[in-house]
């Protein structure tokens, strides 16, 4: 009673959920501008325009995933000032350092291959936009200043979608990459502006600095990095091979379904799983952060369960009303798929316990695994001739599997009573399977 007592004061009165407030304000905010926006988009963009966009986004977000060596998720686990603006310098230091030689390695391969393109060039830009982005985030994440951060959210969703409604009437070309492009760096602005104060202005002896840092936080770069890169992987080497293998058309229903599924990630997961982290980082005691990820669990599930259930039983009549008739087969995939990112939706903000447990190597293992089997399956489905539903469907059932497997694990190292989650995954899975192939 005493620690349920005590959690339950740190959720209420001044402590998570009053930090989580502030930022899913912001991402609530930019979710309903770009859900408002999505029909203008769908109805100016053709499917395999949308099909590009991904393509490149995925490719950016691959990039970004080691341009930092990620030390800039250290940030919010330091407990002193004078180590976050440390890790800060270095982090944008390797940033761009790392930017410079992915960029000159791009341009030196499309002279040798003679493949010069826009597209590898917006690719590189966004990267660095987005692991800028992501250095800024987890520097106010330490310092808790989450309304800079939901604003920042807020201005990103409206700017961009504003952006592409417009240049798409224009006919500019590019426009979509243009858009994400411009709205990012407005965000980052945004964080600059409100990250300012904070800055330690006298950075002496940087080599050795960097070198310190590098140092003391070898296990992220051992660990974190890796995964991340795997991670990534994961998530968007698949969107590589459905483009390349079933074209940029296919891709663009996939893009959106996915995009409209990742909805309450985007509205409360993110925002959770950010100040989770900081959060359960302050709490030493086993049962505090179990108590705390129980709570966690329970209003992600009941948040996300309502729209989640929906999409998974009339996804086609809602994409084909809401988007138009043009993409009712966004719809048909959004069924399919929806049972894995419920799960997505679940522990991908509660993965942020294997960093502060310092199981590092088992988010390495994790993430391998998930990379392997997602990217596999697609492989196979288009090998043996499968059309593209099959594929979506064998897809949705591997991410499934994969993701309880991960489910498992994060609940294991927080001491989950190893039985009960086992039923309880199984169970899921059952059900997860009709959903997807009924």
């Amino acid at each position: 009673m005493g620690i349920s007592s005590f959690i339950m004061g740190k959720l209420t009165k001044g402590g998570f959920f009053r930090k989580f407030q502030q930022l899913a304000t912001g991402s609530i905010a930019a979710q309903v501008i770009t859900v408002a926006f999505s029909p203008l988009i769908t109805r100016v963009f053709a499917p395999s325009e949308l099909g590009e966009l991904a393509f490149i986004i995925s490719i950016s977000t691959i990039l970004s995933s080691f341009l930092t060596l990620k030390l800039d998720f250290s940030i919010p686990k330091k407990k002193s000032t004078s180590q976050a603006n440390s890790i800060l310098v270095t982090s944008i230091i390797l940033l761009l350092i790392s930017t410079i030689i992915v960029f000159v390695f791009v341009f030196l391969f499309d002279i040798f291959f003679e493949l010069i393109s826009l597209v590898h060039i917006f690719s590189v830009v966004i990267a660095l936009n987005l692991a800028l982005n992501g250095i800024l985030v987890n520097y106010l994440n330490f310092y808790q200043t989450y309304k800079v951060i939901a604003f920042s959210l807020f201005i990103n969703a409206l700017f961009t979608s504003v952006l592409k409604v417009g240049l798409g009437y224009l006919a500019i070309t590019n426009a979509l990459v243009i858009a994400t492009l411009l709205g990012g760096g407005v965000s980052i602005f945004i964080l600059t502006l409100g990250s300012k104060k904070y800055y330690f202005k006298n950075y002496k002896y940087l080599p050795r600095n960097i070198i310190r840092d590098l140092r003391d936080n070898l296990d992220f770069v051992r660990f974190y990095l890796p995964s991340s890169i795997f991670s990534a992987f994961s998530m968007h080497i698949p969107v590589l091979l459905i483009g390349y293998y079933y074209g940029n058309y296919i891709l663009g229903f996939y893009s959106l379904a996915l995009r409209m599924l990742q909805m309450p990630i985007a509205l409360i997961g993110s925002s959770l799983g950010k100040v989770y982290y900081r959060e359960v980082t302050n709490l030493d005691c086993l049962d505090l952060q179990r108590l705390l990820t129980k709570k966690i669990i329970l209003v992600l599930s009941l948040v996300g369960s309502v729209p989640i259930v929906v999409l998974s039983f009339y996804g086609e009549e809602l994409f084909s009303f809401v988007f138009g008739v043009n993409w009712l087969t966004a719809g048909t995939i959004a069924e399919k798929l929806a049972p894995w990112i419920f799960l997505v939706l679940i522990f991908s903000p509660l993965s942020n316990i294997l960093l502060v447990k310092d199981e590092q190597k088992k988010l390495l293992y994790t993430s391998l695994m998930l990379f392997l089997a997602r990217s596999t399956i697609v492989v196979i489905c288009y090998s043996v001739g499968a059309g593209f539903f099959v594929m979506f469907e064998a897809f949705a059932v591997v991410s499934v599997i994969t993701w309880l497997l991960n489910a498992y694990i994060i609940l294991s190292v927080l001491k989950f009573e190893r039985g009960m989650v086992f039923l309880v995954l199984i169970l899921y899975l059952a059900v997860s399977i009709y959903v997807i192939l009924k």
